[in-house]
């Protein structure tokens, strides 16, 4: 008797593919090249300065502004002057400030002033001193709850003003060059001494600066020409006659720094194409139909054309025209468009 043939089991052939599976698999590799695909196509960026609000336009343009943070200044044709005051917890309004003149105004600045109720010029208690500039020697002094003309003594268009530490210059055509200070034993009054200097230039930007427990001080005067002059002093300016804390003489010396009239253009109100200032962004990117943004805060170039540094890289910035920019720390930035209105960037 034989033994039985032993043949291996052969397994079960598997059942043939539904049309789901294939149709899976298939979409499988399409998301694959999709994706693949996706990834090759660039995403297109914008930006433009984030306007979180925009403020009651004044009733005229406006030429120049200054933020003081809890309250701003703008100011503009006619002699017209507003303030924005911001309470916490209030979000504010602009509104108009009783002012002495109908002349226009061109520049405005402000900054930290010795309150003469102290009886000295220490800066531990201080407020802000403002300023305004304008047509036919026009200096307005808008620190209070409105504005009083400080005397000149010059018919000179006044393009520019800077204040600090107790004292301010203000220029303009000609080569006017004004040092504001406070009268001696005058109180609030202000002062503006003429400046003599060698040049008949118009001058269209002015800065001051001063630094160091013994109040050390520079400032330049940019005009037309190229012209550029250089002054180096003191301050705070004394207030009153007997002072124990006033380093007295608030003296200055000016020299001629710029190249000869006529060597180097300055065009009016040009500004230092170098100089980049940290500002809120919005960042808008987008592809093939699909679109996101975010806002950031990102260096911000304004000449010779507005441009923002985001990831790394310059990108043209967008948007409405704008004129200028002021900031100040702790508060949000206010934005001067070419129309002469004013906005609220975001915080």
């Amino acid at each position: 008797m034989t033994a039985p043939c032993c043949t291996p089991a052969l397994p079960a052939p598997a059942p043939p593919r539904g049309r789901w599976a294939r149709s899976a698999g298939v979409l499988a590799c399409a998301a694959g090249l999709a994706a693949f695909l996706w990834s090759l196509v660039p995403w297109k960026v914008r930006a433009e300065l984030a306007i979180a609000s925009e403020p009651a336009p004044p009733p005229v343009a406006i030429a120049a502004m200054w933020n003081g943070g809890w309250r701003s200044i703008a100011i503009g044709d006619g002699g017209a002057v507003f303030e924005h005051v911001e309470w916490p917890g209030e979000p504010g309004a602009w509104r108009a400030v009783a002012s002495p003149v109908h002349d226009d105004l061109f520049a405005v600045d402000g900054g930290d002033w010795p309150s003469p109720h102290r009886g000295d010029t220490r800066l531990d208690d201080h407020r802000p001193r403002v300023l305004v500039a304008g047509a036919h020697g026009t200096l307005l002094d808008c620190s209070g709850a409105g504005c009083v003309s400080v005397p000149t003594g010059t018919g000179a268009a006044l393009r520019a003003v800077a204040v600090g530490f107790g004292q301010a210059f203000a220029a303009g055509d000609g080569g006017t060059l004004l040092h504001v200070k406070p009268v001696i034993d005058g109180g609030d009054a202000l002062v503006a001494e003429l400046v003599a200097l060698d040049t008949t230039a118009t001058l269209r930007s002015v800065s001051l600066e001063c630094h160091g427990l013994l109040g050390e001080c520079s400032a330049i005067a940019v005009g037309d020409g190229g012209v550029m002059v250089e002054g180096t002093g003191t301050g705070p300016c004394p207030m009153f006659r007997t002072s124990g804390t006033s380093n007295g003489t608030c003296a200055w010396s000016w020299r001629r720094a710029g190249p000869p009239e006529g060597v180097a253009r300055r065009e009016a109100g040009a500004r230092d194409p170098g100089a980049a200032a940290s500002l809120p962004v919005r960042v808008v990117e987008s592809k093939l139909g699909r679109r996101r943004s975010h806002v950031e805060w990102a260096a911000v170039e304004p000449a010779p054309a507005p441009r923002a540094l985001v990831g790394g890289r310059w990108i043209p910035l967008g948007g409405a025209p704008w004129k200028a920019v002021a900031t100040r720390e702790g508060h949000p930035p206010l934005l001067l468009d070419a129309a002469g209105r004013l906005h609220a960037l975001s915080e």
